[in-house]
Order: C-alpha cells, then structure tokens, then sequence
C-alpha cells in the first residue's frame, strides 16, 4: 500500500508542471538602467478581464502620473500584468503585486512585451510605497536596506544622498528602510540624467 501511495506521488510530481521563480536583488543603477519608464504615481483604477490573446485573467492598472522620471509617459499610465481573478478563472503569478486605490508608489517599469505586459523591475523591488507622515513629510519605504540597495555603487554622490536620508522604520520588517522622498527621488533623478 506504502508503494503505491509514493508511486502516485511520483507521478503526479511527474505530470503536473512546477513553476519556480527567484529574484536577484538589484542596486538602485540597476533598477534604474533596467526600466524603461520610472515615475511617481497614484492608482487611480484596476480592471480585471479575460486577455483575448493568452486566455488567462490579466490586471491593468491605471496610474496618474504625478513626477515624471524616465521614459514616454503621459498624465496617466495604465500597465497590464498577469495574476487576477475572474469568474471560474485565477492566475497566480508568485511576486506580481497589485495596486491599492490611492497608493503612491515609485515605479521602475519594465518595457512593454509584444502582447502588451509591463511589470515593476525586479518584481516587487521596482515598485517603492510613498509614505506621508501626520506633518507632511514623504518618505519612500523599501524592502531593502541601504547597503543592498547601493551595493557596487560607484558614486560616491549617490551614496550619501541615499545613506543620509535612510532610516529603518519603527515596527517594521527587519531589511525594511524608509528614505526621503526629496532626496531618492533627487538621486534617482541625477542618475536618470547622468550626473
């Protein structure tokens, strides 16, 4: 009885497709070099539907634009990714996030694929939470700390900038570092530019 139980373990391991996914931290100039736009936005609407061409539940988020960084982006960008839900239909796709109504956060976008899919850099590490504190202060919350974000940095420009303005929150998940919003942005906006 023993055996047959591990023999259709096996087969069942054998038949049914296993997916795996890992992702490599990235310093700040590789998130930065990798994406094709970058910007600072808000969702502002998500729909769900049936994606005609692949027949799966896919997600398009819509953001307003509120700091443009890098590349063609308008007043408003919708990105498309996989993992929704629909009736008698879901996709999990292990590291796509979703996109709070409301939520300011920090894009690193990948380039747009032939059927139109665009995901954050790195997966989750591309799309950084904006955080207004009761007096108004922004902070951008990472789940990095400085030291991995800036490993192999060169400049030692961006390393202050960064390492002065970084703190780890209170409360929160060990490797978790909140940085000032003026400052990163001004980091990442002087690598864009090549300074």
């Amino acid at each position: 009885m023993f055996t047959r139980a591990i023999a259709a373990l096996l087969l069942v391991a054998a038949v049914v497709p296993t997916w795996a996914a890992t992702v490599l931290p990235m310093n700040l100039e590789e998130m930065v070099a990798h994406a094709n736009r970058i910007f600072v936005g808000k969702a502002i609407a998500v729909r769900v539907t049936r994606d005609p061409y692949l027949q799966v539940p896919v997600r398009f988020t819509t953001f307003d634009v509120i700091r443009p960084i890098k590349g063609q982006l308008g007043a408003t960008v919708t990105i498309k990714q996989m993992g929704s839900t629909i009736p008698g239909q879901t996709s999990v796709i292990p590291g796509t996030l979703s996109f709070d109504i409301g939520r300011e956060v920090v894009l690193f976008l990948t380039g747009e694929s032939t059927i139109g899919f665009s995901n954050p850099v790195g997966l989750f590490q591309g799309a950084l939470p904006v955080v207004t504190d009761r007096g108004g202060q922004k902070t951008v919350i990472g789940p990095f700390t400085p030291q991995r974000l800036l490993k192999g940095i060169k400049s030692q420009a961006v390393l202050y900038s960064v390492l002065s303005a970084s703190t780890s929150p209170k409360g929160a998940a060990v490797g978790t570092t909140r940085v000032g919003y003026d400052q990163f942005m001004g980091t990442i906006e002087r690598m864009v530019g090549g300074r």
